[in-house]
Order: C-alpha cells, then structure tokens, then sequence
C-alpha cells in the first residue's frame, strides 16, 4: 500500500501520464457517466486534452461538470447541456451559439477518443 501511495505522489509530482486528469475532471466524468470503463474514460480524456489542446478541454471540461450537475439535480439532459454552455459562454464574455458550436465538434472528438480507446 505504501508503494502505491509514493508511486501515485511520484507520478502527481512529475507530472508523467495519468496525472494529467485532476479529480472530478468534467470531461472524465462525463464519459463515466455514460457507463464506460473507467480505463477507457481516462484514455479518452487523455486523447481529447492531447488533440484538442488545454483551453479547449478546460471549456469542455467546465460544461461537463455544470451539465453533470443539473443532470443529477433532475434538470432535462438538453436544458442542463444548454444551461451549462450559456454559464461559460456568459463567463468568458462569448456568444452561446458560438460555444455551442464549439463544444459540439468537441463532443465529436470525444466519442472519436473512446471509439479509438477501445
């Protein structure tokens, strides 16, 4: 157990693969959500921040977790993705279509990760 522990802080603090995805990551959970393995989820989180780029994936992930959220607070999966994408759209001073359209080419890119994950 202790081997474990020193490896996973040795891994955090290096900063090597795998302790890319900091917990409740929204792009990992949204994935987990889905069902799929947790093994497969991390790989294709891994793949999306890798092809997409930080800035990209922080806004997917940020929606993520706002969407997660209603979700679980019983609001509608399309009102809760659509009131997720007009918060960080309102945040970062953009228009919502114009996020919309953005994190929708990224939820393409998300399926296309953990299809390739496989």
């Amino acid at each position: 157990m202790r081997k474990k522990i020193l490896a996973t802080a040795a891994v955090i603090a290096l900063g090597l693969p795998g302790a890319a995805l900091a917990a409740n990551d929204g792009v990992m959970d949204m994935c987990l959500d889905t069902g799929k393995p947790a093994e497969l989820c991390e790989c294709a989180s891994e793949k999306l921040k890798a092809d997409q780029g930080d800035d990209a994936y922080a806004l997917y992930a940020g929606i993520g977790s706002r969407y997660l959220e209603a979700k679980a607070a019983g609001t509608p999966m399309g009102d809760a993705w659509d009131d997720a994408v007009r918060s960080e759209a309102e945040k970062g001073g953009r228009g919502f279509t114009t996020v919309l359209t953005q994190t929708n080419k990224l939820g393409k890119a998300h399926r296309q990760a953990m299809k390739a994950c496989r």
